[in-house]
């Protein structure tokens, strides 16, 4: 019987070094999944960089359903994110001076992401954007576009406006 599949994972592939002991390559994480190997870019020290590529990875795996015939209730706020970063991703492919605009709708939608995880459509109402103005999720009490007081002042229509 075979072993059941790990899934998609940090692994520090360690340093390697030729004969003479010359340093070849520094140890860097790579992603390991199944028997794929892709390299994060990553070196030992940026463990925090080396977990964003594992998301993004992960999340690039992952297709996200697009019937139209399902109740709100069935379909995740980060599906429609997703699918919103997905459609801005293929309209700005072509254009290389959007990619910064591209960067940055990203790490919006990773803020909006950090408190919508765990909601679906069916739970957005006004108190629930408004606990997301107020920073009222322990998850975003460390993200660097929020701070213990809610949104910094002046980027919350930014925050959830600016996103297109």
């Amino acid at each position: 019987m075979p072993r059941p599949a790990k899934g998609a994972r940090l692994w520090l592939e360690p340093e390697e070094r030729d004969r003479d002991g010359k340093l070849v390559r520094r140890a860097t994480w790579v992603i390991r999944d199944g028997s794929r190997k892709v390299r994060s870019g990553r070196a030992r020290e940026d463990r925090g960089g080396a977990e964003r590529a594992l998301a993004e990875y992960i999340a690039t795996k992952y297709k996200v359903r697009r019937d139209r015939e399902r109740h709100p209730s069935e379909i995740l706020v980060l599906d429609v994110l997703n699918i919103y970063l997905a459609d801005k991703a293929k309209e700005y492919a072509q254009q290389e001076t959007k990619q910064r605009i591209l960067k940055e709708t990203k790490q919006r939608i990773l803020t909006l992401a950090d408190f919508w995880q765990p909601y679906t459509l069916a739970d957005v109402n006004g108190n629930r954007c408004r606990d997301l103005l107020r920073g009222a999720s322990g998850n975003l009490g460390n993200h660097p576009n929020l701070s213990a007081q809610g949104v910094r002042r002046g980027s919350s229509l930014k925050l959830l406006l600016d996103v297109s």
